[in-house]
């Protein structure tokens, strides 16, 4: 058996249209970020967030869907100064076939 282009390109493109914001912490506040772009190359597929006139310490960044939940969480101390930051969440998937 092998696994169809078909099957492999729906399964990514659903993935890929799970991510609908990021919500950043900075200097303590949580906020709601649209996202900027979202590209996939192959198997990878990146979301995009930039953050422009934000200063202060970014203490965590996360991605999630249309209702709130997390997918992909960054725990990180990044200093945020008046220049523009771009945040990146990306993520690999392997589609494999599987044997019962």
């Amino acid at each position: 058996m092998a696994i169809q282009a078909l099957y492999k390109s729906a399964i990514l493109e659903s993935i890929k249209r799970l991510g609908a914001k990021a919500v950043v912490t900075i200097g303590g506040v949580s906020r709601e970020y649209s996202l900027l772009n979202t590209l996939q190359t192959g198997d990878t597929i990146k979301h995009f967030v930039y953050l422009d006139n934000e200063t202060g310490s970014i203490t965590s960044a996360k991605l999630v869907d249309s209702m709130g939940r997390e997918l992909q969480t960054y725990n990180t101390v990044v200093e945020k100064g008046k220049d523009g930051l771009v945040i990146v969440f990306a993520i690999k998937i392997e589609i494999k076939e599987g044997m019962q």
